[in-house]
């Protein structure tokens, strides 16, 4: 299955708004397959972006760890996802994810320093 961005973008946005004792539940959305959730949120922890825990239904995406937060900061603005997105095109998914950190991370500064 390949890594698709948005997917984890939108997982990270989910995640940030569940309170803390209902943050293990699982994750259903309905433009994605249970399959293409389940993974997704195990890649999510595996990054060290959320907590994960497995159980009877599978890996639950848990609350959002520092570097979790740090990264939702930098991709939170759909102006600026979407800029990135479309400079990156069909490479967004398949970047290494530093690239698209360094890539988010620019256009987040020429908003701020032409703020």
């Amino acid at each position: 299955m390949k890594r698709d961005m948005n997917l984890i973008r939108t997982l990270l946005l989910v995640a940030e708004t569940r309170p803390v004792s209902t943050s293990f539940l699982p994750v259903e959305l309905s433009d994605y397959t249970r399959d293409e959730i389940r993974y997704h949120a195990q890649l999510l922890g595996e990054a060290g972006l959320v907590l994960q825990a497995s159980s009877a239904r599978g890996t639950v995406m848990g609350n959002l760890t520092w570097q979790g937060h740090e990264f939702l900061e930098l991709v939170r603005n759909d102006e600026v996802w979407h800029q990135a997105c479309h400079l990156l095109g069909d490479e967004v998914g398949v970047l290494p994810f530093r690239v698209l950190e360094d890539v988010v991370c620019a256009l987040m500064r020429s908003r701020v320093l032409h703020a």
